[in-house]
């Protein structure tokens, strides 16, 4: 007869070297996300630079700019959020199941701060990204923007 908790203390090495490989992995997948996450915000604003500009030339004034890129950057949360709640949460859950039914020891505790720390700051940088980027790379006045877009 063998016991979850004899299993368990017989592989603690194992364990706590599998978590600090699996951290390391998950805090190098974010930095990269980030880092994603920025560079497309950074060329969609320049893509954008035209239309934002055509826009200013017929009355959107820059609080009006950076609100419209506010609300887009929480609209990009919500759907990452509700995505993670509902695909994300079905498929850990499966995962779960499944590594409990193959390694004796497994124990499936759901991370529920650490889940509300990530939607928090997933809506943190989604909202300040495309104002730290817009309030840097647009220096210039409307008239210089609509001929550098023009050339």
């Amino acid at each position: 007869m063998s016991s979850k908790s004899d299993e368990l203390e017989a592989r603690k090495d194992y364990i706590s070297s599998s978590r600090i490989v699996m951290s390391s992995l998950c805090v190098l997948l974010i930095l990269m996300g980030m880092v994603n996450y920025v560079n497309v915000t950074l060329t969609g604003l320049t893509m954008r630079r035209k239309e934002f500009a055509v826009l200013e030339s017929i009355g959107l004034t820059r609080r009006q700019l950076k609100k419209m890129l506010l609300l887009e950057g929480v609209f990009y949360s919500m759907i990452v959020t509700v995505l993670l709640l509902t695909i994300g949460n079905g498929a850990l859950y499966a995962f779960g199941a499944v590594m409990d039914k193959k390694i004796v020891y497994f124990v499936f505790r759901y991370s529920m701060a650490e889940t509300a720390v990530c939607i928090i700051l997933l809506f943190v940088i989604c909202t300040a990204v495309p104002l730290i980027l817009l309030s840097r790379t647009e220096q210039e006045s409307v008239v210089e923007r609509l001929k550098a877009c023009s050339l």
